[in-house]
């Protein structure tokens, strides 16, 4: 378990799409969104017509239905869209598959982990027809118990002819290890959608999550948790943006020993929002292996190991964590290093707390962490419990049971 190490396929559709210049957090993948922002709304319908003019340029979502040609039958298909009568529709899954479904889906499968907690908090948990064992048995999805199983561990090998059986209108699965062909071929002849959404990267999941809601005809629902979404994120990012660089703590997040989080992975994306430099920020996309060395030189301020087996609701014993603390600590080839020096070593247990939709928790632990009194009324737990109990409508309570770090004492 420890050695699957996510590998993000980031979806930056701004980099190869033509834009008319508005500014946004992200562009919505969905055609339609003629004018390239992060929504589709009575400005596309004004954009395309000046494209149908020859006023404005043609982007790659111009093309609403999906036919081929741009004309008024895609203002009329934007105008559905909008008042939530569209049948069809075509988004970009996180692996840039142009995807063309019926709307809204009703019946859905989720191999991946996260794709099944994200649709507990659109309130959609009633339309999964099916999940992996993976899933059934994580102590997060306690009222998952009676769904259908179609695969193992791995989502990658699913049980085909079970899915077939079942006939979802979707499956989701994961991106960040690219393209499930097998996947995409054995069930898409059948009329299957499959979607590729990771919904744990800063970068791409306010997209994924809004495209979540327009397939699932949960829009409003959507927007509610990205409401609360960008609250805490948003107000992490505030209140670190004034900070210098040459100020922001340089961290080191292991994923395992001596194999660093680098520039590019969700992980480092969620150490820029805290508020810190990963001080292997520039080797993009992978988790290289590095020498000791390499760490004693950039002298972290900070150093962060990820636990990838520690899930941590029914926990109230942190020993594991903490000997993993203690190991970092020990090390003699580190003992120059500030962070060493300085105590400022920090384990987070459970992969699916920074590797899931509650990657803001995660970010929520490392601005405590970077900056002391800069958050001294952040309360971590308090911003967890919410989201577990108002969008995961979970019973669990995180001031009674629940380890995610250690040492545990700044969280709250």
């Amino acid at each position: 378990m420890k050695k699957r190490l996510f590998i993000i396929l980031a979806v930056l559709l701004a980099s190869s799409l033509i834009l008319p210049g508005q500014a946004s957090d992200f562009v919505l993948g969905i055609f339609g969104n003629a004018n390239m922002d992060d929504a589709i709304d009575e400005n596309d319908i004004d954009y395309l017509t000046g494209v149908i003019d020859g006023k404005n340029g043609q982007t790659k979502l111009s093309d609403a239905n999906y036919d081929g040609k741009i004309d008024e039958a895609d203002k009329l298909q934007i105008e559905k869209i909008i008042l939530d009568k569209a049948q069809t529709l075509t988004i970009v899954d996180a692996v840039h598959r142009n995807i063309t479904l019926k709307v809204p889906a009703r019946d859905v499968i989720c191999l991946n982990i996260q794709s099944a907690e994200a649709m507990r908090s659109l309130q959609a948990k009633d339309r999964i027809v099916g999940i992996t064992k993976y899933i059934q048995t994580d102590e997060f999805f306690p009222d998952f118990s009676n769904v259908d199983i179609v695969g193992g561990k791995a989502f990658q090998t699913p049980d085909f002819e079970q899915i077939i059986k079942i006939g979802p209108d979707v499956v989701f699965t994961a991106a960040w290890s690219g393209p499930q062909l097998e996947t995409i071929n054995k069930l898409e002849p059948s009329g299957i959608s499959v979607i590729h959404f990771d919904f744990l990267d800063p970068s791409t999941y306010i997209d994924e999550i809004t495209k979540l809601g327009y397939i699932l005809g949960c829009r409003s629902r959507a927007d509610d948790h990205i409401s609360f979404y960008r609250g805490v994120m948003d107000m992490i990012a505030k209140r670190v943006d004034s900070i210098q660089d040459q100020n922001r703590p340089k961290v080191y997040y292991e994923a395992n020993k001596y194999q660093a989080c680098a520039g590019g992975t969700p992980w480092s994306n969620q150490i820029e929002i805290a508020g810190g430099n990963n001080i292997f920020g520039t080797d993009r996309g992978s988790y290289p292996h590095v020498d000791p060395e390499e760490v004693l030189i950039q002298d972290p301020d900070i150093i962060i190991q990820l636990n990838m087996s520690w899930t941590g609701y029914n926990r109230s014993d942190a020993s594991e964590l903490e000997a993993i603390r203690d190991e970092i600590l020990s090390r003699p080839e580190l003992q120059q290093v500030s962070a060493i020096k300085n105590g400022r070593v920090y384990v987070i247990g459970g992969n699916y707390i920074p590797g899931s939709p509650r990657h803001f928790v995660s970010v929520a632990y490392m601005a405590k962490w970077f900056y002391r009194e800069r958050f001294k009324d952040l309360n971590v737990t308090s911003i967890h419990q919410e989201y577990v109990t108002r969008f995961q409508e979970l019973n669990f309570d995180l001031s009674k049971k629940g380890v995610f770090t250690y040492p545990p004492g700044e969280l709250n």
